[in-house]
C-alpha cells in the first residue's frame, strides 16, 4: 500500500537529487504542496478492493426475479372480518413474514486499507499474506424483510474469545447484537440462538419464508428441526 508517509519519503530523496547543495530541511512538505501534487499527477485515495467496483452485469434481473417471487408469494394483510369469514388459511405469505438472512465478511484490511492510485482506476489491488479466512476479523449478519422493514437488528460477530468479551459488548451500539466466537462467523450454536431471540419473536407464528443459503451452520438437524 501507498501511503502519505511513502510520498514524503520520496519526496525528500527526489528533493536531495536535484540539489544536493542545499539543506534537505529546506524543503516543507505540507499538506498544501501535497494536495497540489495529487491534483497535478491525478493520484486520489482509494479504498483497497480485490475486484471492480461496479455492481454485477446481470443485477437488475436478480433484483426483478426476487421482487417478482416476493409479489407472487405474497398478500395483503387480512381485515379482521376476512379472517372470521375465511375457513380456510391463505396460501400465501405477508411480506412481513419473507425474510432474507445473510452473512459477508468484514476483513480489517478491506475496511482500513487505503492506498494511493491514479484516478479512474477501478481495481485497486493490495498483497496480502493471509488467505481470506484469515483475513476475516468479523461478520456481519443482516436480515431483511420484504415489505422493507427491519425487524430483526444485525449482528456482528467477531474474532475473540474470554470473559472480558462480555464486558465490551457494552460499549457498542444497544441496536447492533455483538457476539465472539473464535471463527468470527455464525456456527451453529449461534444460530439457534439468533433463530430463537429474534426471528421467532418477529414471525409470530404466522406462516412464514425465510430464504438462507448453504452455509453449513445453516442447516445442521438441529437448525433444521428449530426452523
Amino acid at each position: 500500500m501507498i501511503q502519505q508517509e511513502w510520498f514524503q519519503v520520496q519526496a525528500g530523496f527526489r528533493f536531495w537529487e536535484l540539489y544536493p547543495d542545499l539543506d534537505p530541511a529546506m524543503f516543507c512538505f505540507s499538506n498544501g504542496w501535497f494536495s497540489k501534487f495529487l491534483s497535478r499527477h491525478r493520484i486520489s485515495l482509494h479504498c483497497i478492493m480485490k475486484k471492480v467496483q461496479q455492481l454485477p452485469a446481470k443485477y437488475q434481473s436478480l433484483v426483478l426475479n426476487w421482487l417478482r417471487f416476493n409479489q407472487q408469494n405474497s398478500q395483503p394483510p387480512l381485515t379482521p372480518f376476512l379472517e372470521l369469514v375465511l375457513q380456510t388459511p391463505a396460501s400465501c405469505f405477508l411480506k412481513s413474514n419473507i425474510c432474507n438472512l445473510d452473512e459477508t465478511p468484514i476483513p480489517f484490511e478491506y475496511l482500513e486499507g487505503k492506498t494511493y492510485n491514479p484516478i479512474g482506476g477501478k481495481t485497486i489491488w493490495a498483497k496480502s499474506t493471509q488467505n481470506s479466512w484469515d483475513k476475516r476479523q468479523a461478520s456481519l449478519v443482516l436480515c431483511v424483510f420484504a415489505d422493507g422493514v427491519p425487524r430483526v437488528p444485525p449482528m456482528i460477530i467477531f474474532r475473540g474469545k474470554g470473559t472480558r468479551l462480555g464486558r465490551e459488548k457494552e460499549k457498542y451500539h444497544a441496536g447492533v447484537e455483538v457476539e465472539f466466537n473464535e471463527k468470527a462467523y455464525m456456527n451453529d450454536q449461534l444460530f439457534l440462538q439468533y433463530i430463537e431471540n429474534h426471528l421467532v419473536p418477529t414471525l409470530g407464528g404466522c406462516p412464514s419464508l425465510f430464504t438462507i443459503d448453504l452455509m453449513g451452520s445453516h442447516k445442521t438437524p438441529a437448525v433444521l428441526d428449530k426452523l
